[in-house]
Parts: C-alpha cells; sequence; structure tokens
C-alpha cells in the first residue's frame, strides 16, 4: 500500500482561491510547495471546462447526472482562481500519479488587488449531450450583473434521476458525444469520451452507516478500496477529501494508481478535523481529454464516475 508524504506538512502558504502543498505518496521524499505562475493574472487568458459525472447514492440506491461547464476569458486573475471559485471539480493536470494536494480557497476579499479584474463567462451556444439511448440539450443560464467585472453565461445540471427515461443513462465503455455550435468570438466543439467502469468504494462492516457515510475512528489511519477499472490505460482515479464548501475550506486531492487501494495516514486528515469532525470525501474514475478550440487558450472535458459519501469522525 502507498501512504501519502504530506503528513510532514504543517503550514499552507494562502492565495486566492487556490493553496498548494504537491507531495508524493512517499513517506521518504516528501515535496516542497510549488509556486505558482503569477504572470498569468496580469495577460487575458480563456480556458473552457466540461465535467459530466454519474452517481449512484447508496441511501436512496438512486442515480443522478451532472453536468457543469465554464469557458472563461479572465484578466487581472489566474483563470486557476476563476474556476476553482465556481465550485465545480476539474482534472487538475498538476498532479503526478501517486501525488496529492493541500489547498485552501480564500475569499476574493482576502487577495490584494493591483490590476483590474475582467472575467468573462462566454456563450457556445447550446450544449448537445448524445448518449447510448437519450439525448440532452443544455442551455446556458445568464448571470445576473453583480458586478462590472463579472458576467457571462454558465452551465450546469443536477438531476437525481429515479427513473432512467428522461436523461442520459450510464453505459460503461459506450461513447457519450458533447457539442456546441460555438459564438463568433469561440469556435464550435464535438467531442467524444468513453464512459469509464464505475467506481465504488469497499468499505469494512464496522464502517459503513445506514446513511451510506463511513464512521472513522479519531487515530486510525484511512484504508481506501474500491472496485478496480480493469486496467484502462485511458481513465485516472482521483480521491478528494474537503471540510465543506465555500470560501475557506480545505481540500485535499490526490490522483491515485488503479488498483483499488490508498492507504492515508491521519496525521493528514488530522489537518482537515481540526475545522470539523465530518468530512465530505468523493472517490472518481475519470476519462479526460484536452480539446482544442477556436478563441480559447485550453479547455479540458471529463465524464467522470462518483462514490461521494460523508466520513464522520468517531471520537
Amino acid at each position: 500500500m502507498r501512504s501519502a508524504s504530506i503528513r510532514h506538512i504543517t503550514s499552507l502558504l494562502l492565495v486566492w482561491g487556490s493553496v498548494g502543498v504537491l507531495a508524493g505518496c512517499s513517506t521518504e521524499e516528501p515535496h516542497g510547495s510549488t509556486p505558482r505562475n503569477t504572470s498569468e493574472s496580469t495577460r487575458a487568458v480563456s480556458r473552457g471546462s466540461l465535467l459530466a459525472e454519474f452517481e449512484r447514492t447508496i441511501a436512496q440506491d438512486q442515480r443522478s447526472f451532472q453536468l457543469h461547464a465554464q469557458f472563461l476569458d479572465a484578466q487581472g486573475v489566474p483563470v486557476d482562481t476563476a474556476m476553482q471559485a465556481l465550485e465545480v471539480w476539474s482534472f487538475d493536470s498538476s498532479l503526478d500519479q501517486d501525488t496529492c494536494s493541500l489547498q485552501r480557497r480564500t475569499s476574493a476579499a482576502r487577495r490584494e488587488r493591483t490590476e483590474q479584474v475582467d472575467l468573462q463567462l462566454l456563450d457556445m451556444g447550446a450544449i448537445t449531450v448524445n448518449g447510448p439511448e437519450h439525448t440532452l440539450r443544455l442551455e446556458g443560464r445568464r448571470l445576473p450583473d453583480l458586478s462590472s467585472s463579472f458576467s457571462g453565461v454558465i452551465y450546469g445540471l443536477d438531476e437525481a434521476r429515479p427513473s432512467p427515461r428522461s436523461r442520459p443513462v450510464y453505459r460503461p465503455g459506450e461513447l457519450y458525444t458533447f457539442e456546441a455550435p460555438g459564438r463568433r468570438s469561440t469556435g464550435s466543439f464535438r467531442v467524444e469520451l468513453r464512459a469509464p467502469t464505475p467506481i465504488e468504494l469497499r468499505l469494512p462492516a464496522g464502517q459503513r452507516r445506514d446513511d451510506g457515510s463511513i464512521a472513522w475512528e479519531r487515530g486510525d489511519d484511512l484504508e481506501l478500496r474500491w472496485s478496480s477499472g480493469r486496467g484502462s490505460a485511458t481513465d485516472t482515479v482521483f480521491f478528494d477529501v474537503s471540510t465543506g464548501v465555500g470560501p475557506d475550506a480545505l481540500h485535499l486531492k490526490c490522483r491515485l494508481e488503479d488498483d483499488g487501494t490508498f492507504h492515508l495516514p491521519f496525521d493528514v486528515l488530522e489537518q482537515l478535523t481540526r475545522e470539523t469532525s465530518s468530512l465530505r470525501i468523493a472517490l472518481r474514475r475519470v476519462h479526460t481529454e484536452s480539446v482544442a478550440i477556436d478563441g480559447l487558450d485550453l479547455s479540458r472535458f471529463t465524464l467522470a464516475t462518483v462514490d461521494r459519501r460523508r466520513l464522520i469522525l468517531i471520537p
């Protein structure tokens, strides 16, 4: 089993929107903090992100489909910071295999700004999702004019789906197509992603609770086990732990080998439990691809299956 070397982290470098300390999952060679590219905040950067997730809710035995997409044109603030402020999970390409990152998101008010911030959420037209059985059309929702520096549209759908009649169903190994016509400032796209094998945490009987949460004894290391992905070379597993949502939430993100096991020392998680005794955890198997869209510097689309649980600390 592997253990995360971030047990040695004792302090965090605070910046607006993201605080990162990268660490390999070997206790012998922990990495130091990784500096951010600050030049990104001084020029206009455009980026696209689309995340489609399928989840089975253990307690209610229901399935849900979530889709979030953002296409940003940002100036005066790092685009990674702007993406994180939207509270949507995104693929972290800076994480190597068996590597973790501990981050804190802080509010915009804490950043001493010297540049004018201009954040535009771009309209790509309606996004169409074609699955093996269903088609979904998602229109962008225009944001209210919150300020002169933050405007545009956002795409989002969060549907609990007890019945498979009206929303895309999940078929592992099948292709899902995402397309949009684009607008004058951006090109169109048509992307096909293959659905990864569903992922599910396997828990000892003593840890499972009736509501689907996990009971975790204080002082114990966390031993994760999950259904393996049959060795697909194109899929990646991410494990995420957070103290909540919104400003000042603390996040731990790990990129794992898809071998069905991961060992996380208690003193790593203890840094999160100093703020709360109830943690949010999510295990994802994702298929992701970089996408070339005219008018955008970089775009990444992700199709994922996820198992979300609440981790309850037992004194």
